[in-house]
């Protein structure tokens, strides 16, 4: 083999190596920058809902917040109905007596 076959043969896998393999080269150098970008969009997307996720976790702390003290007001206002039914019962009670006491004198008055 010549130096003229050695160069016919080097041309012809320079060629080959440009119309095969630098195409294919290059396509899938297209298919990881778009699977770069998708990536991109995916950890954005990711950011964003991370960062709506701890808005709710905020929002939710507030609002449990807010029925804790909705709570305690309900249990303030049914302890302070309880003792004014307490009060009405000895209101009550009083008239019941008094009524049962003004009947017995005018049972011994009559």
């Amino acid at each position: 083999m010549n130096s003229d076959d050695r160069k016919e043969i080097i041309n012809i896998v320079n060629q080959g190596f440009e119309a095969v393999i630098l195409p294919y080269f290059a396509r899938v150098q297209e298919g990881i920058d778009a699977i770069r970008e998708d990536v991109a969009v995916i950890k954005d997307t990711l950011q964003d809902h991370g960062n709506r996720l701890a808005k709710i976790e905020v929002r939710q702390e507030n609002h449990s917040y807010r029925l804790s003290r909705i709570e305690n007001i309900l249990d303030d206002h049914s302890d302070e109905f309880e003792r004014v039914n307490q009060k009405l019962d000895a209101v009550v009670d009083r008239q019941d007596k008094q009524d049962a006491d003004i009947k017995g004198l005018k049972g011994k008055a009559g």
